[in-house]
C-alpha cells in the first residue's frame, strides 16, 4: 500500500511539471496569436480609415460595439488583457491606439503601416520562440518531474 501512494505521487509530480511546461508553451503560442490578431486590426483599421472616410469613432464602432466603452481607445485596452503579450508588446499598441485620430488620413494611414511592420516584427520573434522554446518547455517539464521523482527515490 504505501508503495502505490508513493507511485501515485511521483506520477502527480511528473504530471504537475509536465502541465507547467505545457502552460508556458502556452504562453508564446498566445502571445504571437495576439500579435498576429493586432497586425490584422491595423490593416483592418487602414482600409476603413482609407476607403470609408469615416471618423475614428465610427470605425471603432464598426469594429467593436463602441456604445458599451467610455473611450475610443477604451476596446483596444480591453482586447490587451490577458492575450499573453509583454509589457513592451502592450505598450507598443497602447501607443498606436492613443494616437490614431490625431492626424489626417494619409497620415493615419502612415502610422497604421509603421506599426504594422512593428507587429510583423514582433510576430516574428515571438514565432522564432515558439518554434525554438516550445518543445523545449515541454520537455524541461517532463525531465524536471522526473528529475524530482529521482531525487526522492
Amino acid at each position: 500500500m504505501p508503495f502505490l501512494i508513493k507511485v501515485i505521487g511521483f506520477c502527480f509530480i511528473v504530471s504537475a511539471t509536465t502541465l507547467f511546461g505545457i502552460s508556458l508553451s502556452k504562453d508564446l503560442k498566445g502571445r504571437m496569436q495576439s500579435l498576429n490578431w493586432f497586425v490584422n486590426l491595423t490593416d483592418e483599421v487602414a482600409e476603413k480609415i482609407r476607403y470609408s472616410s469615416a471618423e475614428l469613432p465610427q470605425i471603432v464602432r464598426s469594429i467593436y460595439n463602441y456604445d458599451t466603452y467610455l473611450s475610443v481607445d477604451e476596446p483596444f485596452r480591453v482586447c490587451l488583457k490577458n492575450t499573453g503579450l509583454d509589457n513592451d508588446d502592450k505598450r507598443m499598441i497602447e501607443e498606436f491606439f492613443a494616437g490614431l485620430g490625431l492626424g489626417d488620413t494619409e497620415s493615419q494611414i502612415k502610422r497604421c503601416g509603421i506599426y504594422k511592420r512593428q507587429l510583423l516584427r514582433r510576430y516574428e520573434n515571438a514565432d522564432r520562440q515558439y518554434t525554438e522554446k516550445s518543445k523545449l518547455y515541454k520537455k524541461l517539464g517532463f525531465f524536471g518531474g522526473l528529475t524530482i521523482v529521482i531525487i526522492l527515490i
